[in-house]
């Protein structure tokens, strides 16, 4: 499914990556992904959840070798379903055709062919396409606006970590499984110990991480002084960390009963 004006967006020069994406669809739901390739005027990316034509996205897309990323909101114009072959996943992926609709002057200065010989050809506003609307902010406002998004982005995904552990132990009280009765063979009871024992550890792991992000969040904010993000959005990513603080706490107490009852 291709929009029309999508063959206007391709005339750009496309280069071939594998960087991370992070997608913000329409409803406010967080996506992970890969770049396939990228260019001034849009991306091909690689997802495994469906979204729809002309759906407005907002982007973040890492650039590993800068420890940066590129900043853009973009419509959905083409999807490809990709059939799966892995037995071991349950879904089908997607292919994504993005056209660009909205980017910043200092993001777009990665297309300047430092990154891709594909991107050797100087840019020139005109060479937008015609939906392209540039922010009429001054470059300082921008980059306020960038760092701002990628904090956002960023307690937003550790948010999302923090969800999917709280829900993995509610699923674990309300399955029967877990709940072994006296008659069960010793041999069998010690294969889903020694099964919950691993998940345990997995999400010990996965806690220490968000512990440790949580940490690491707070060390810079503690060294922004250059005032490139409003005091007030500073104490609404605080309030949100101290929330999250809450969950891994709460996560820990679970993690420390699961084990003793497993031990008993």
């Amino acid at each position: 499914m291709t929009s029309d004006n999508w063959s206007e967006k391709r005339q750009f020069a496309r280069a071939c990556f594998d960087w991370p994406v992070t997608l913000i669809s329409s409803k406010g739901s967080t996506i992970h992904g890969q770049v396939m390739d990228i260019s001034r005027g849009g991306t091909l990316v690689h997802i495994e959840t469906k979204l729809k034509i002309n759906e407005e996205v907002k982007l973040a897309i890492e650039i590993p070798d800068f420890d940066d990323a590129i900043l853009a909101v973009g419509e959905v114009k083409r999807i490809n379903r990709v059939l799966n072959l892995d037995e071991q996943k349950s879904s089908d992926s997607y292919e994504l055709g993005i056209s660009f609709t909205e980017i910043s002057a200092e993001d777009s200065r990665y297309f300047s062919g430092n990154l891709a010989p594909e991107w050797q050809d100087p840019v020139t506003w005109n060479e937008w396409p015609e939906k392209m609307d540039m922010p009429a902010q001054t470059i300082e406002k921008v980059s306020s606006q960038n760092k701002s998004l990628k904090w956002a982005i960023g307690v937003i995904c550790l948010a999302g970590l923090v969800l999917m552990a709280t829900l993995f132990f509610q699923s674990l009280s309300k399955n029967p499984a877990v709940a072994v009765e006296k008659e069960v063979p010793q041999d069998e009871l010690r294969i889903l110990s020694d099964r919950m024992s691993s998940k345990i550890e997995s999400m010990r792991e996965s806690y220490q991480q968000q512990a440790a992000a949580i940490t690491e969040i707070e060390k810079r904010l503690a060294r922004m002084e250059d005032g490139s993000i409003s005091e007030t959005k500073i104490d609404e990513i605080r309030t949100l960390l101290e929330a999250l603080s809450v969950e891994l706490k709460q996560i820990k107490t679970n993690l420390t009963e699961q084990q003793a009852a497993i031990s008993n």
